[in-house]
């Protein structure tokens, strides 16, 4: 790790790229957003959790593909990407196609609980390329399920014979 990046520094900076929409700059900051104190990476979701969906949801769901351990250390992220995504759900789909594993499973979850059903048809792409990591496949798999999309039981079915179990679990629990 780092040194430590002065907070206020680290705050003002980005405030300024916010009121002037760099989103460039912005995501360069994120990228180091674990290496500011939890206060600041605090005030930074608000911020950001106050702007316009268009600049911020970029922003946030950056932190989740990019900082895996910060996100998973502030659940404020998720619930901001949450609220965000209720309003603006077909953005969610572009965000499950690529990525580290981590940050495509988190965002099926989302849709799963956000109940996004203009996400179904990316996760049954990825599915049906059959490329997909299983912690990919497997969170892909529960999500279509809570969405209960009849069209995706073929796609689901094809994983109750995989060698994974926890695939094949998966796909049974989506199947019922």
């Amino acid at each position: 790790m780092g040194s430590k990046i002065d907070s206020k520094d680290y705050i003002d900076e980005l405030l300024f790229n916010i009121r002037n929409h760099d989103s460039i700059k912005a995501k360069v900051l994120l990228r180091h957003l674990g290496d500011v104190e939890p206060g600041a990476r605090r005030r930074l979701v608000f911020e950001l959790s106050r702007c316009d969906d268009e600049y911020s949801l970029p922003l946030l769901a950056s932190i989740v593909v990019e900082n895996q351990s910060v996100s998973e250390n502030m659940p404020v992220i998720r619930q901001v990407l949450l609220s965000k995504f209720m309003s603006n759900p077909n953005s969610l789909a572009q965000y499950l196609k690529t990525g580290f594993p981590y940050a495509r499973a988190f965002f099926a979850g989302i849709a799963a609980e956000t109940h996004c059903l203009e996400a179904a048809p990316s996760m049954m792409e990825v599915l049906d390329a059959g490329e997909s990591e299983n912690e990919v496949e497997e969170a892909f798999i529960n999500a279509l399920g809570e969405l209960c999309v009849s069209e995706s039981s073929n796609v689901i079915a094809e994983r109750l014979a995989d060698p994974s179990s926890s695939l094949a679990r998966a796909a049974a629990k989506a199947l019922g």
